[in-house]
């Protein structure tokens, strides 16, 4: 089978959406030796050189989603490439596509849809009226877990004949990396963008109430890239009575972000939904103690290996009481990670496509 993979993400994303899609490339590229894949992109750049790509470039350069592009120069192209199949990973699309070709969708989640309040006005403007009508056209959507599926078929119940449940893994930088144990520093540690539905500002009150009661010298690091609609996390760290022991490490390296995930004495996601969690997964390969929302797919990442909490004052109570003790055996923790496989994705992904 010929596929075309939309491979923008790697030059326009820097978060999940990202790392999903290298990694998905870089497993089917590894592990599906029977099918033909075609990097679509707009650029090229140091990502799989050894890779078969096509670039159409952007017509407005200043536009990072160029609908010139999208809607005339890209469907010509795959006009000429002739597909079997068309693979969007970015959740919106594909769309224009030859009638011959199939489309698979891959739904990361639909918080755009459900919580617009959380989202940029032109992403959640556009998936709320485009979105359902994309996975109406689309042949397969791959939902990113169990969680993702059912809000697909909330959606749309006529969704739940197409949509395929297939779980990412860790990524290769990380599981390829030796794991050795560090001693536990005095930080709680949080990863991700900067985002409403992160909720970094409930994490900073449940800190600022940690520091009252207990007296403790732990400071608090966050570690991410700037996102949207920052302004409630910003003042939080701002009015916070122990500002100075907050620190925003902003983008870090992958060895950083390694030896900050072995080191901390508490990981916490406080995120209000999640369609996965590569941070939850990364933290626990690492050994961190986490401390997790118990909501959307956090509890299907998380197993039975974390402490979940349900309000702010649960979290502080956790982390009084459990913060400088190891979550879980550690062999069994990474165990359950390691059921979270890139080599599994590509196989079940590669079942799809049929022969």
């Amino acid at each position: 089978m010929r596929v075309v993979l939309f491979a923008e993400p790697l030059e326009k994303q820097h978060a999940g959406i990202h790392v999903y899609t290298r990694e998905m490339i870089r497993a089917l590229l590894q592990y599906d030796q029977k099918n033909e894949y075609i990097l679509l992109r707009s650029k090229k750049d140091h990502f799989f050189p050894e890779a078969q790509q096509v670039v159409v470039p952007n017509v407005f350069k200043a536009m990072r989603n160029d609908p010139l592009r999208l809607m005339l120069n890209v469907p010509q192209v795959l006009k000429r490439l002739q597909p079997d199949w068309v693979v969007e990973p970015a959740q919106f699309g594909p769309i224009r596509v030859p009638a011959k070709s199939k489309k698979i969708s891959i739904c990361h989640d639909l918080t755009p849809v459900l919580f617009p309040v959380w989202h940029t006005r032109t992403s959640s403007v556009l998936q709320r009226l485009f979105l359902k009508n994309i996975y109406d056209r689309t042949d397969i959507i791959v939902a990113n877990s169990n969680n993702t599926k059912n809000d697909l078929v909330n959606m749309d119940s006529s969704f739940e004949e197409k949509t395929v449940r297939i779980y990412p893994g860790l990524s290769e930088v990380y599981s390829s990396m030796t794991y050795t144990p560090l001693e536990k520093e005095d930080f709680f540690l949080h990863l991700g963008t900067f985002e409403p539905r992160k909720n970094i500002s409930g994490i900073i009150r449940v800190f600022d109430a940690f520091k009252k009661r207990t007296g403790a010298a732990t400071k608090f690091k966050l570690i991410g890239a700037k996102g949207w609609k920052m302004a409630d996390t910003n003042a939080a760290i701002k009015e916070s009575p122990y500002v100075s022991d907050i620190k925003v490490c902003g983008f870090l390296g992958d060895e950083e972000v390694a030896q900050n995930l072995k080191s901390c004495k508490a990981f916490i996601i406080n995120s209000l939904y999640e369609g996965f969690g590569f941070p939850l997964l990364e933290a626990m390969h690492f050994g961190a103690n986490c401390f997790v929302s118990k909501n959307s797919s956090l509890t299907e990442v998380g197993g039975d290996y974390v402490h979940y909490h349900s309000s702010e004052e649960e979290l502080l109570e956790n982390l009084i009481a459990l913060g400088n003790q190891s979550s879980n055996d550690l062999g069994a923790m990474q165990a359950h990670v390691s059921s979270f496989s890139w080599k599994k994705f590509a196989e079940d992904f590669s079942k799809l496509l049929g022969d």
